[in-house]
């Protein structure tokens, strides 16, 4: 299941009772699990419990299969979970394959765990890099509902100078409406001005110019990379 698909499927009030997120992209994640909190989750000082990547199975499982407390449903949430085989078998394992009905245990995973995604009861929601059309359309609707305009390349634009990183997409995005308030529009000049390029995309470009023995734009960059503490 894409993020999409979860989205739209919490929207109309479903929810499986174990989630798993994996990927690098952490900004999935973090919508996620407040999509989740915010549909689903009360007295989340009774009904809410985050465990590290040290936490053993049993006590994600006491908690998963703990009744809420003047709530609907109890969210369990692991970081970082890679089990073993070994470790999913006997009372853990059944219940990955049938978990509770009052509760969600959800698991943020950076790296692919295979063992987790062999159980039934396990949804696993894709948190991988974007692609350019998802980012260009969340810039737009994020423009759009602030009431300001942004052409969909200018969009593609500030996608490409933050290497299509959702977490700091949604950042640079946030700041350039609230520097467009009066314009009310995004231009390539503003996000040219205003978003830092990623040392990532600098080093390319620097790379790129090399390639085309333009050596004193190369020369441009890696003056501005070290400006900024880029030296290695």
């Amino acid at each position: 299941m894409n993020f999409t698909d979860f989205k739209r499927e919490i929207s109309g009030g479903k929810c499986s009772g174990i989630y798993l997120f994996e990927g690098e992209e952490s900004f999935f994640k973090r919508c996620g699990l407040n999509l989740l909190k915010d549909k689903f989750l009360s007295e989340p000082e009774l009904n809410y419990a985050e465990f590290g990547e040290d936490a053993s199975c049993d006590e994600i499982l006491a908690s998963a299969e703990s009744v809420p407390f003047l709530g609907e449903k109890r969210i369990t949430v692991a970081r970082e979970f890679y089990p073993d085989k070994t470790a999913l078998k006997g009372r853990f394992g059944k219940f990955l394959e049938n978990p509770s009905e009052v509760g969600i245990l959800v698991i943020l995973n950076d790296k692919p765990n295979e063992p987790l995604k062999k159980f039934s009861g396990v949804t696993v929601v894709s948190c991988a890099k974007a692609d350019l059309s998802y980012i260009v359309n969340f810039i737009k609707t994020e423009c759009e509902n602030a009431g300001v305009a942004i052409e969909r390349e200018t969009a593609a634009l500030l996608a490409e100078y933050c290497l299509s990183d959702m977490t700091r997409v949604e950042t640079e995005t946030q700041k350039l409406i609230s520097y467009a308030f009066h314009e009310k529009k995004i231009t390539a000049e503003d996000v040219t001005e205003m978003v830092w390029r990623d040392s990532e995309y600098k080093i390319y470009e620097m790379t790129d110019y090399i390639g085309k023995r333009q050596f004193g734009k190369a020369l441009t960059v890696l003056t501005e990379l070290k400006s900024k503490g880029e030296t290695s």
